[in-house]
């Protein structure tokens, strides 16, 4: 076989591998997808001006935020 297409398999088994062996599963459930939509909505809810993503302290690694709210 290809190096290429052993390297691709090769990494598509670790990747299975590294979903169950960290349980990732647990995210794709749709109760927690229904609760990560409603905190979502929330935080919509409350900075109606403002995208979902951009917090009024950003942190060190994030760029500034180009809100409509903090200009």
């Amino acid at each position: 076989m290809n190096p290429r297409k052993l390297l691709l398999v090769g990494l598509i088994l670790a990747l299975v591998g590294a979903f169950f062996a960290f349980d990732l599963g647990q995210y794709l459930d749709l109760e927690a997808l229904k609760a990560q939509q409603a905190a979502l909505n929330a935080q919509v809810a409350g900075n109606p001006g403002r995208p979902p993503g951009c917090s009024s302290s950003p942190t060190w690694r994030s760029p500034p935020c180009r809100c409509p709210a903090r200009r």
